[in-house]
């Protein structure tokens, strides 16, 4: 018997986003989501409003992230544009990595 090689079978979930570089611009706004991406700098504001059986409540936040070239940002009609939890690539990116693999089997 001899072992073979195997792999995690990949998630091919597709998912909006978009790739910057330094020409990248958009502003992208809802109820909740105020943002601006610049020169690489994405600006965001973040505000809720609420009430619980005792109080109302209402949350703004701000905040500022520097983006590397090539950086891909997910985007979500309710979060809009976020860095994801995982690397996103091209098709033809993940393509030209599973043919990699196969050099290794």
């Amino acid at each position: 018997m001899k072992n073979e090689r195997f792999i995690l079978k990949p998630v091919i979930d597709m998912v909006e986003g978009v790739r910057v570089d330094k020409k990248t611009t958009f502003t992208y706004e809802n109820e909740k989501v105020k943002q601006k991406l610049n020169k690489l700098v994405l600006e965001i504001e973040l505000k809720d409003v609420g009430e619980t059986p005792k109080s109302k409540y209402e949350y703004l936040s701000t905040g500022k992230i520097t983006l590397d070239e090539g950086v891909v940002l997910q985007f979500d009609e309710e979060r809009g544009y976020f860095l994801p939890n995982y690397e996103l690539v091209s098709v033809d990116e993940a393509l030209e990595d599973i043919k990699t693999l196969k050099e290794f089997e």
